[in-house]
C-alpha cells in the first residue's frame, strides 16, 4: 500500500473524528440533566435535532474535504452522498417529531432510501430492465430500513438514569461498529477505497461522539442521528454492489447490515442477565461476528483497492 493511500485513509479518519468530537461536545456541553415536563422534552428534541444536523452536515463537509469537491446537481453516483445525508437529516426531523407513528416512520424511511438509491444509480439503471431495478431497490430499501430500525432501537433503549446512559453509548457503539465494518468490507472486499471512505467518515464522527460520551453521559443518537448515519452507510453498501466488480459484493453488504441486527438481538437476549458492561460487550461481539465473517472471506480474495 502506497504512502498516498495510507495518508488518504488516515486523513479520512482524523479530520471527521476531530469534527465529531468538537461538534458533539458543543451540542452536549451542558451537564444539566433532562427534566420532566415541557422543558425536558424541549431539551431532548433540540439535542436530537442538533445531533442529527451535526452528523449530516458534518458528513457533507467532510465528504468534500476527504473525497473532493462534488457538483450540484450531482452528475456521478458518488456525488449523491452529501445530498442524501442532508435529505435524510430533513426526513429525520419530520419522522421523529413528537407523536410520529413508528409504522409511518419506517415506511417513509424505506421510500426515501429507495429514492436515494435510484437517484444515485440512475445513470446505470437507464440500461436495465424494470424488473431488476425494482428488485435491487426493494432489497436495498428493506435492508436499510432494517438496519436503521435496529440502530434506532438500540440508541433509544433504556429509560432513565444508568439505563438511559447505557442505551446512549450502545447506540453510538452500534453505529460505530456498523460503519467501520462497512468501511473494511467495501475497501478490502469490494476493492473500492472511495466508497469505503464514506462509512469511514461516519465511523470517525461516531468515534468523536464516543469520546464526548465519556464525560457527557447524556449524549444520545436516538431521535435521528443513528438513522441518518445508518442510511448513508447503507447507500454506500448499495453502490458497492452496483458499481464494483466484486462477485461477492451482495454477501458483504448483507453481512454488514446484519451487524446492527445482531447488536439489537443480542441486547434483547442479554438485557436481564447482563444489564451493564457485560451486556454491551456481548452486543459488540455479536455485531462484530458478521463483519469478521465478511473480512475472512474478503481477505481470502483480497486485491488492491481502487483509488
Amino acid at each position: 500500500m502506497s504512502i498516498e493511500v495510507i495518508t488518504q485513509l488516515a486523513w479520512g479518519a482524523v479530520a471527521p473524528g476531530l469534527l465529531g468530537l468538537i461538534a458533539f461536545l458543543a451540542v452536549w456541553w451542558s451537564r444539566a440533566p433532562a427534566r420532566s415536563g415541557a422543558g425536558g422534552r424541549a431539551r431532548s428534541i433540540f439535542r436530537a435535532a442538533a445531533g442529527t444536523a451535526v452528523l449530516a452536515m458534518g458528513y457533507a463537509a467532510m465528504h468534500r474535504l476527504v473525497l473532493g469537491r462534488t457538483a450540484f446537481p450531482p452528475a456521478r453516483s458518488d456525488e449523491w452522498f452529501p445530498v442524501a445525508a442532508l435529505v435524510f437529516m430533513l426526513l429525520a426531523h419530520g419522522v421523529y417529531a413528537p407523536g410520529a407513528r413508528p409504522l409511518v416512520r419506517w415506511i417513509m424511511m424505506g421510500l426515501l432510501v429507495a429514492a436515494a438509491g435510484w437517484a444515485s444509480a440512475s445513470n446505470l439503471f437507464r440500461t436495465w430492465e424494470a424488473a431488476p431495478i425494482v428488485a435491487h431497490l426493494a432489497l436495498f430499501a428493506a435492508g436499510a430500513t432494517l438496519a436503521v430500525a435496529c440502530l434506532d432501537g438500540v440508541a433509544s433503549s433504556g429509560s432513565q438514569g444508568a439505563e438511559a446512559q447505557q442505551g446512549n453509548v450502545r447506540g453510538v457503539l452500534a453505529l460505530l461498529i456498523f460503519a467501520v465494518g462497512a468501511h473494511q468490507l467495501l475497501t478490502i472486499g469490494c476493492h473500492t477505497m472511495k466508497l469505503g471512505q464514506v462509512p469511514q467518515i461516519i465511523g470517525a464522527m461516531c468515534g468523536g461522539a464516543a469520546l464526548v460520551w465519556l464525560f457527557r453521559r447524556g449524549l444520545t443518537f436516538a431521535g435521528g442521528p443513528a438513522a441518518t448515519g445508518a442510511a448513508v452507510v447503507c447507500l454506500a453498501l448499495f453502490q458497492g454492489v452496483l458499481f464494483t466488480d466484486a462477485p461477492l459484493a451482495w454477501l458483504y453488504a448483507t453481512l454488514a447490515v446484519l451487524s446492527p441486527v445482531c447488536f439489537a438481538c443480542a441486547g434483547v437476549l442479554t438485557a436481564r442477565r447482563w444489564p451493564g458492561f457485560k451486556g454491551g460487550l456481548a452486543q459488540s461481539v455479536a455485531a462484530a461476528l458478521p463483519i469478521t465473517t465478511g473480512m475472512a472471506v474478503a481477505l481470502a480474495t483480497a486485491g488492491a483497492p481502487e483509488e
